[in-house]
């Protein structure tokens, strides 16, 4: 007779009592009076449910393995690799400019209800658009130049994903894109 603690499938610690020998060991997933967060809580509970000596005569057994023989799969962490692009804000003042850089067209959109004036935006040709807003740059939405191609993001979505690496460079009227 013993105890043993073991991980169920869901992460928990679990305390069992068995009395068959140790190479019968009750299943880690079969019904437990309680389970634990940490092996630290179940190795206190079981320090109070050995008084004397208990726990030296009959020992305690922790089993923290709760592999399968033949997993069917396993992960690894990885992280994204960092991709550079060069970027500018749009403006109103430099939008002609940028049209030019990307290779786009200055157009406007009907204007939108309870609105007078139409928004100019560039129409930029972005290479596997999602939608017909990724195509669209208004005045504060970003250009990226990623690759061979462009892309538009919008402000908020340029701030969350990317950060200065390296300062202004300028673009002259004959350099090419």
């Amino acid at each position: 007779m013993g105890y043993i603690i073991q991980v169920n499938n869901q992460g928990k610690y679990v305390l069992q009592m068995y009395s068959a020998s140790a190479d019968q060991l009750p299943s880690p997933d079969a019904a437990a009076a309680e389970d634990f967060e940490t092996l630290e809580a179940a190795v206190r509970r079981y320090a109070r449910l050995d008084q004397g000596d208990f726990a030296l005569e009959y020992g305690l057994h922790v089993n923290l393995s709760n592999e399968k023989e033949n997993p069917i799969m396993q992960t690894k962490k990885y992280a994204r690799k960092p991709f550079y692009v060069e970027a500018v804000q749009v403006t109103s003042e430099n939008m002609a400019e940028v049209t030019a850089w990307a290779g786009g067209e200055i157009q406007e959109d009907q204007p939108r209800p309870g609105h007078n004036n139409p928004s100019k935006f560039i129409f930029i040709n972005v290479e596997r658009a999602l939608n017909e807003r990724q195509t669209k740059a208004y005045v504060g939405d970003w250009v990226l130049k990623a690759g061979p191609g462009f892309k538009v993001y919008t402000n908020k979505a340029f701030l969350s994903s990317f950060e200065v690496v390296e300062e202004t460079q300028n673009v002259f009227e004959n350099a090419s894109a």
